[in-house]
């Protein structure tokens, strides 16, 4: 079971958890949908970049070559 709550936060207007261990699942924006990949099974996808890097812990490695930013991605 989704839990939707309508917080709004740095331009999202929605987010889902899980309703038994409240992971976060996704956040709605833009008109988009942003989903946690890690919700994910057997899909087969390839980071198109990396954000927040500025952030990640010490021992995280990124690996590929997409492109990394230390927070946002430049707006297109």
């Amino acid at each position: 079971r989704i839990v939707d709550t309508p917080i709004t936060e740095e331009g999202f207007s929605g987010f889902g958890f899980c309703s038994n261990c409240g992971s976060s699942l996704y956040a709605f924006g833009d008109g988009k949908y942003y989903v946690a990949a890690g919700t994910l099974r057997d899909v087969k996808l390839e980071p198109g970049y990396h954000m927040m890097v500025a952030y990640k812990a010490p021992w995280d490695v990124i690996s590929g070559d997409a492109p990394r930013y230390p927070e946002f991605p430049p707006e297109s």
